[in-house]
């Protein structure tokens, strides 16, 4: 494997050397989704978990069934990845497989719906709905709120009781145990 052959070389001297957006544990037998911001609600937290599970679900559904995906070349993900992170959901990133432009929404959307027949199994609809609400917010992305918080006061420490407040909202001893 690619992380072996890493280690043996002297290229790297364990696989926590690897900052991919997406990789295999190198201790446990997990995966790792290094690409997100820590959302600030725990009900956030789980509705990005549960896509996570949900992707992984569906693609070892298409594996195991010998069927697949698209797998693009990383500097065409890494076009997407830069315009969402200068636009956020307003970016209009590039759909290579089918040559067009979308918004951000729309390929989010595009991709809970390519997730769906799975989430029955996972018992995770719910979440996954969840994050269909948070796309139509017309307070926009967690990042979009703590932007509005400093512009209305000028403070990071607004924005970090803001933070506190959110992480707590909602979270109950239930959810601790």
């Amino acid at each position: 494997n690619f992380v072996e052959h890493l280690i043996k070389t002297g290229c790297i001297d364990n696989g926590k050397r690897i900052w991919w957006d997406i990789r295999p544990h190198p201790f446990f037998r997990t995966i790792e989704f290094r690409i997100c911001d820590m959302p600030a609600t725990f009900e956030d937290t789980l509705a990005i978990a549960a896509l996570c599970q949900a992707l992984v679900a569906k693609l070892t559904w298409l594996h195991k069934h010998n069927m697949t995906t698209h797998v693009l070349p990383a500097h065409l993900v890494d076009e997407n990845k830069w315009l969402v992170a200068r636009y956020g959901l307003d970016a209009e990133v590039v759909d290579f497989v089918q040559n067009r432009r979308l918004s951000m929404r729309d390929s989010i959307h595009e991709t809970l719906d390519f997730v769906d027949d799975v989430l029955d199994d996972l018992g995770s609809q719910r979440e996954i709905n969840y994050l269909r609400t948070l796309l139509e917010d017309p307070r926009g992305t967690g990042a979009d709120r703590q932007i509005a918080v400093y512009q209305e006061t000028g403070s990071t420490l607004a924005v970090t009781h803001f933070l506190m407040q959110q992480t707590m909202q909602g979270l109950t001893l239930d959810h601790v145990r």
